[in-house]
């Protein structure tokens, strides 16, 4: 019996296997089926000849196992696969007691092979937004020769393979049986590695390949405060999470790299429940450096973070395939207050008792009562309500006595299109009287 060339896809994952001799003749009288579905046992069979017998496992012409059966019969016997070594070319003889000393030939089974012989290849990999993972993969290898009686096709149930966050071993998340198979994973902690086990008869294999399932670390900063529709840049840093080198006994570590070359989102939303929505896209991130940088211009106070979309089949720097999940920066607040366009006196310098127009223009452009103030030498007073009409406010009154006095405009928090803007006091406006 011939072992089975994997598929490209396997990665020749077991290169350097055992060449299997070819078939001894069989004796038909000696037979071997599977003991049940299960597949956890070998059925021996021969004809019923009254006597004990003894049921040899041989490998490579030594014995390895025998078990007796007494007479007058059953004769046959059910042998557990544990019993069979991995990968190896075996033979069942059977032998007749003559006498307590004494053994004659009943005869042979046909050889049979233990390969091990599917290797898993994933061919779908989706991270979605709630952390889950959909996969899909498939099984590559055949049997290997229709002759062989106990070779199967791909029923067992296997199923997907992640490293274990403490150590180098590796746990069955899901069984799933046949070929194309497919589940999606709960959410576990990230970053991790993932193969495909194949549960097979005569053992299990783990998949050739792994793949990455990384995350994305995303980190921003914005100012505090912002005038209203005047830009400002928020600033960052995309990095790639991925699984380091694992050692016995201890928490697996991570490794964090810049990764640039990829495209993100700008989201806003009005309050901590409120929706998050999209303001911004095809935000490119530095190849060298992950860097980033975006103008936000503040028409309402609004929170503010960055997503990195996550991505199936994506290529990592070490040359294997995995999946990104999606990464999302802290929520930033920026506190919109107004823009002041003008803020001043139209002629600074007046003589006494002449008239004096101090005027405002701020954005947003909403219909708001204002407050003068003028300085008194201790504090500021209020000395007027000015209205503003579409952004645009001017006063007019009779200049004081000689000397400088300065006044301020104190506006207070209003809202656009529903979202706030912080009140203002603006610096101080002097008229100079002489």
């Amino acid at each position: 019996m011939r072992r089975p060339a994997l598929a490209v896809l396997s990665l020749s994952l077991l290169a350097g296997a055992l060449t299997a001799p070819q078939a001894l003749a069989a004796d038909p009288l000696v037979t071997l089926s599977w003991a049940d579905s299960t597949h956890k046992a070998v059925r021996v069979s021969w004809p019923t000849d009254d006597k004990a017998n003894i049921v040899y496992v041989i490998r490579e012409g030594v014995g390895i196992y025998d078990v007796e059966t007494a007479a007058p019969g059953p004769d046959t016997v059910d042998i557990p696969t544990t019993t069979f070594p991995a990968n190896h070319r075996i033979r069942i003889d059977v032998r007749a007691k003559t006498s307590p000393t004494t053994t004659t030939t009943v005869g042979s089974s046909a050889v049979f092979d233990t390969d091990v012989r599917f290797d898993g290849f994933i061919r779908k990999l989706q991270p979605n937004t709630n952390s889950t993972l959909a996969l899909e993969w498939i099984y590559t290898g055949q049997p290997d020769d229709a002759a062989d009686p106990l070779d199967l096709a791909i029923s067992h149930a296997g199923g997907p393979i992640a490293s274990t966050p403490t150590g180098c071993g590796w746990e069955q998340l899901a069984t799933v049986p046949g070929s194309p198979a497919a589940t999606t994973l709960a959410s576990r902690p990230r970053p991790y590695k993932l193969g495909i086990r194949s549960n097979e008869e005569w053992g299990s294999l783990d998949s050739s390949m792994q793949w990455e399932i990384d995350d994305q670390a995303v980190t921003t900063t914005l100012p505090a405060f912002g005038a209203f529709n005047h830009p400002v840049t928020l600033q960052g840093k995309l990095e790639l999470i991925r699984p380091g080198a694992c050692v016995d006994g201890k928490p697996r570590p991570t490794v964090r790299t810049p990764y640039g070359g990829t495209y993100l989102t700008l989201q806003a939303r009005s309050s901590s429940i409120a929706p998050w929505v999209q303001v911004a896209s095809g935000i490119y991130t530095n190849p060298s450096t992950g860097r980033f940088v975006v103008d936000v211009r503040p028409l309402g106070t609004r929170q503010y973070r960055i997503f990195a979309p996550g991505t199936g089949e994506i290529q990592v720097a070490s040359g294997l395939t995995g999946a990104t999940f999606h990464g999302l920066s802290a929520a930033t607040t920026l506190t919109t207050r107004y823009q002041v366009n003008t803020a001043k006196f139209y002629d600074p310098t007046v003589a006494p008792g002449q008239p004096a127009t101090i005027a405002l223009a701020v954005g947003p452009a909403n219909n708001v009562r204002t407050t003068l103030q003028r300085w008194d030498g201790k504090a500021w007073v209020s000395i007027k309500w000015v209205y503003l009409t579409k952004g645009v406010a001017r006063y007019t009154f009779p200049a004081p006595g000689r000397g400088n006095t300065a006044y301020r405009f104190v506006v207070p928090p209003t809202t656009y299109n529903g979202l706030p803007v912080a009140g203002i006091t603006t610096g101080s406006i002097v008229l100079v009287v002489r």
